[in-house]
């Protein structure tokens, strides 16, 4: 199975700076047996989800993914 976590923080000053949250994602990752994709980003949450190229880039990849098992589906 796949997975993409995503880590965003605007500052490294932060409890939870990247390297904390992508630690934390991965361990998950480990846990449940899954290879995960980690995109990072430094924004700050009060700009706009379709200014964000991280984020704007999983969810087009969630989509594509999507796409794929949709159109495996009505393969069969």
């Amino acid at each position: 199975m796949k997975a993409i976590g995503y880590a965003r923080t605007s500052t490294q000053k932060q409890d939870l700076g990247l390297d904390v949250q992508e630690k934390r994602l991965r361990a998950e990752a480990e846990f449940r047996g899954i290879n995960m994709e980690i995109i990072q980003e430094k924004v700050s949450g009060s700009v706009s989800p379709n200014l964000r190229p991280g984020l704007s880039q999983v969810l087009a990849k969630l989509r594509s993914r999507s796409e794929e098992h949709t159109s495996e589906l009505q393969s069969h």
